[in-house]
């Protein structure tokens, strides 16, 4: 796809200039099948764009599990902070990968195109720029996110039959309860069953157990958590994922196992909250404030397992060239 050239006179302090300060968004709702676009590919391609025309990114953006939709139940904080930018002045160049990064409901486009129209910001998706201070690039962008729009309806619509169809032949919907497992068709993968599990399903019983008797409904959720933690982090250990995979190996020594399960724990934990999924321990940049504390965390953790890792090697090694030496003084 070939990338429209446009250029720009004004710059930060209003002079003439014909570098264009850009910011790229990216955003990815819920994906488990794998089938859309990654952030960090929608940010390669959106550099790849702005290179020829010579615009420069001056900051990336990023929403990760956040939907677009007029039924999102999550702000948008990343897209929000972009559009502060963009009334700001502070930019010139607005860059999505295809519209309905920026959004799927026709309401954003308005607030979007209002913006940029106030501020003389011109729009760059899918290797073309688009100026809102034309009628017909306004109009081109408006069908562009109104099919957005339209492809959200058609995707609920469907959302809601299957909900609708699984609840009458009595399937569960939705999300995995803690505690539960399902069980497939190994040759069709069609969903058999939903049985209580038998590791996790005990801490359920337990918990609710203890709270009946008068246990402390937090200390118990506290401890719930705790368990659930232990027990993704074994999991994860026993199938050898390749998330942990590169957190080192797992030390021989009970004193460096425990403290690397530890912050392998904590890890685990942040995924979890998370729902991530993919390969690398840490996922896709953090979206809000509390994320990126959480995401610090994590890192912190992920850093400590690594290094707990590289000791526990190096004292095996230690010991390994002790012993030959002994074996070969004892010659």
């Amino acid at each position: 796809m070939g990338v429209q050239s446009i250029s720009k006179k004004k710059g930060l302090g209003g002079e003439a200039t014909g570098v264009i300060d850009a910011v790229i968004y990216g955003r990815a709702s819920k994906d488990r099948l794998r089938l859309m676009r990654s952030i960090g590919d929608q940010i390669a391609d959106c550099r790849g764009w702005c290179e020829p025309l010579g615009w420069r990114v001056v900051d990336v953006i990023t929403d990760a599990d956040r939907s677009a939709s007029q039924w999102r139940r999550k702000e948008r904080e990343g897209f929000e902070e972009a559009l502060g930018l963009i009334e700001s002045g502070r930019i010139q160049g607005f860059v999505t990968w295809e519209p309905s990064r920026a959004g799927r409901d026709l309401a954003i486009y308005v607030q979007l195109r209002a913006a940029c129209q106030r501020a003389g910001v011109l729009y760059l998706t899918q290797g073309r720029v688009y100026d809102f201070s034309r009628s017909d690039d306004s109009f081109m962008m408006g069908f562009e996110f109104l099919r957005a729009e339209a492809d959200a309806n058609t995707m609920r619509e469907r959302q809601l039959r299957t909900a609708r169809r699984n609840a009458e032949k009595g399937r569960p919907h939705g999300r995995l309860a803690y505690g539960y497992r399902r069980v497939y068709d190994e040759r069709t993968g069609v969903l058999i069953r939903q049985e209580p599990d038998p590791h996790t399903g005990q801490i359920v019983r337990d918990a609710a157990r203890d709270v009946l008797a008068g246990a402390s409904t937090l200390s118990e959720l506290g401890e719930l958590i705790e368990q659930r933690a232990d027990a993704l982090t074994e999991h994860a250990i026993q199938q050898n994922q390749p998330w942990v995979a590169s957190l080192g190996p797992t030390p021989s020594d009970p004193a460096g196992r425990a403290t690397w399960q530890h912050h392998v724990r904590t890890v685990a934990a942040y995924r979890d909250r998370y729902r991530l999924s993919g390969t690398d321990p840490l996922g896709q940049p953090p979206s809000s404030q509390g994320q990126r504390l959480d995401h610090q965390r994590a890192a912190l953790a992920a850093r400590q397992a690594q290094a707990v890792a590289i000791q526990s090697v190096a004292r095996r090694r230690t010991r390994e060239q002790r012993i030959d030496t002994g074996r070969n003084l004892g010659r």
